[in-house]
Formats: structure tokens, sequence, C-alpha cells
């Protein structure tokens, strides 16, 4: 009978130290999959924000640009300035 009990013991200090480990297991892996999730939003973040600034930096589409307008100007009106010769 205490030979049987002491066995019972062991087994359950078994079971709970494989239960223990299995938990702990767990947990890790929930933790890599929350850091994982977090780099995947700020990835994300980050790549919407560079988005929007290269559109800000982007250049306008060649049928946009127009040439500039020049009114009549009277070319003798025009003065050079030669300061500092």
């Amino acid at each position: 009978m205490l030979e049987e009990r002491c066995h019972m013991r062991l087994a359950a200090k078994e079971l709970q130290i494989q239960q223990q480990q299995k938990k702990t297991a767990e947990h890790k892996e929930a933790q890599i999959t929350r850091a994982a999730e977090k780099q995947l939003w700020q990835d994300i973040q980050l790549s919407k924000m560079r988005a929007v600034h290269s559109k800000k930096l982007a250049a306008p589409p060649p049928d946009v640009v127009k040439e500039p307008k020049v009114d009549n100007v009277d070319v003798a009106s025009i003065v050079v300035r030669f300061d500092g010769i």
C-alpha cells in the first residue's frame, strides 16, 4: 500500500511538471505571436507613413505640368544688374 501510494505521488508530480512545462511553452509561444503581430502592425504603420510622405514629395505627372505663362514683355524694359564686379 505504501509503495503504491509512493508511485501515485511520483506520477502526480511528473504530471504536474509536464503540465507546467506545457503551460510555459504555450506562454512563450503566445509571447512570440504577440511580438510578431506587434512588429507587423508597426511595419504596416511605417509603410503607410512612408507612402504618405512619398506622395507629398513625388513630382506631378508630366501631363499635369504646364508651361509657364509668359506675357508680352518688352525686352528693353529688362534691367540686368552686375553688382560686385
